[in-house]
C-alpha cells in the first residue's frame, strides 16, 4: 500500500497502515486477527469495517484515500482491482 500511494504521490498524512495517524485519517490493520479499514481521529479508531482478505481491505483503503486526494488535489486514484 506504501509503495501505491507513493507512486501517486498522496500525502503520508493522508492514511495510516497499521496504527493509528497523527490527525483525522483513513487506515487498515489488522483487527482482532481479521483484516479491517477504518478511520483514525484522536487517538482512536471509528467506522471499522471488517475483511476476509488483505487485498479487499486495501480495495476500500484505496477508495477512501482516492476521496480525499480528488477532494484536495482535484484527480483520483486509479482503483485497485481484485484479482
Amino acid at each position: 500500500m506504501k509503495l501505491f500511494f507513493q507512486k501517486y504521490n498522496v500525502p503520508d498524512d493522508f492514511y495510516v497502515i497499521d496504527g493509528l495517524g497523527s490527525g483525522e485519517v483513513d487506515g487498515i490493520g489488522m483487527i482482532n486477527g481479521r483484516w479491517a479499514s477504518y478511520y483514525s481521529e484522536r487517538g482512536q479508531k471509528s467506522d471499522i469495517q471488517y475483511f476476509d482478505s488483505e487485498e479487499e481491505a486495501c480495495v476500500a483503503l484505496v477508495a477512501e484515500v482516492s476521496s480525499r486526494v480528488e477532494e484536495e488535489f482535484g484527480k483520483a486514484l486509479p482503483k485497485l482491482i481484485k484479482s
